[in-house]
């Protein structure tokens, strides 16, 4: 015998029913993944009931009766409930279909693991497509839908809709400390014949630029440059893709060429220009270097033998000296190289 009674679903988490004929589909609503929700219909007395639950839900309790619960899974999607009355006659009646909405933001930091190197930093962003009014929890407490990592943290936000619902996504990120390089100290090269090897060390790529020409690979041979100097820079990249760089200076054997440009008058009058004589700038090259300046009557005014960081300020033993031209003796006490003199002037 068939059944022509109506049958109400109950959306039990809603507290309303909705009312709808033999066959005719209803919308339940939404509800939060991972949920259990009830469900029911109104039946004959005596009657049984055979319940279907699309994949996403699992019956938990009252499979047979006018009211079941549903343990809804992760995934979100709408999924379709259906219901048979079988009165106490063993007739069956036609299936009723309502479709319930399961639903929670569906956050995404992106890859599960992230990294940067020292300096660097990274924006996660957990704003999205959600339903209602949104909140945010990162891992450090803070509340915007962004967080900007710098170091190394493991990072994860709690997203919160409009209904309630709740989903989280997690981030290991690591910031790579930076490798360091070190070719050297800048040096003088002379020896046509043996190139002087220089070497980076240990790490995945090197990219290197000279005043002559480029290499790649390490490490490299350089020889005495054609000017005054020739500058050599290597960037190196580590197994983390982090970089870093360092410079030599290599300098020519030409001694003349060093010095021709060397400025010889100064105005130590103290405005803070030109107010000290310094030789020239890679005189640290020249550790065992010796300065004495002289008077115009050959009595010794000052000496120095930290030649690249005592530049003279026109003093003796604490007395300003006179305006004049001075007469200066420079050994650079290296391979042999002879000394240099001239003459500086003071002006003031």
């Amino acid at each position: 015998m068939a059944i022509s009674k109506k049958i109400s679903i109950i959306i039990a988490f809603l507290i309303i029913f909705t009312a709808f004929s033999n066959g005719q589909s209803s919308d339940l609503g939404a509800v939060c993944s991972e949920s259990r929700q009830a469900y029911g219909v109104v039946g004959s007395v005596g009657s049984t009931f055979a319940w279907a639950v699309e994949d996403g839900g699992i019956i938990v309790q009252g499979d047979g009766e006018d009211t079941i619960l549903v343990q809804w899974g992760y995934e979100t999607g709408q999924y379709q409930i259906e219901v048979i009355e079988i009165n106490a006659s063993g007739c069956a009646g036609v299936p009723v279909m309502a479709y319930a909405t399961i639903q929670a933001p569906e956050v995404d930091l992106g890859f599960d693991y992230f990294d940067i190197c020292d300096g660097d930093s990274h924006v996660f962003d957990a704003s999205g497509n959600y339903f209602g009014d949104v909140t945010y929890l990162w891992h450090d407490g803070s509340m915007s839908s962004s967080y900007i990592a710098d170091t190394t943290e493991n990072i994860w936000v709690r997203v919160t809709d409009g209904l309630n619902c709740v989903r989280y996504d997690s981030v290991e990120f690591m910031a790579h400390r930076n490798p360091v390089v070190n070719i050297g100290n800048d040096t003088i090269l002379c020896d046509q014949e043996n190139p002087l090897e220089i070497d980076a060390g240990d790490f995945v790529a090197f990219d290197w630029k000279t005043t002559n020409e480029n290499y790649i690979g390490n490490p490299i041979y350089v020889y005495p440059p054609t000017g005054i100097v020739d500058s050599i820079q290597v960037v190196v990249t580590d197994e983390n893709g982090c970089k870093a760089s360092d410079t030599l200076l290599v300098l020519s054997c030409n001694l003349s060429s060093m010095f021709e440009n060397m400025y010889n008058t100064f105005t130590p009058d103290g405005d803070g220009r030109n107010d000290t004589w310094k030789i020239i700038d890679h005189m640290d090259q020249f550790p065992n270097a010796v300065l004495e300046i002289f008077d115009r009557w050959g009595r010794l005014v000052y000496r120095t033998s930290n030649v690249a960081s005592e530049p003279w300020d026109g003093r003796s033993k604490g007395r300003d000296m006179p305006m004049d031209a001075y007469f200066f003796v420079l050994e650079i006490n290296f391979a042999g190289f002879e000394s240099i003199s001239g003459t500086v002037n003071l002006i003031r």
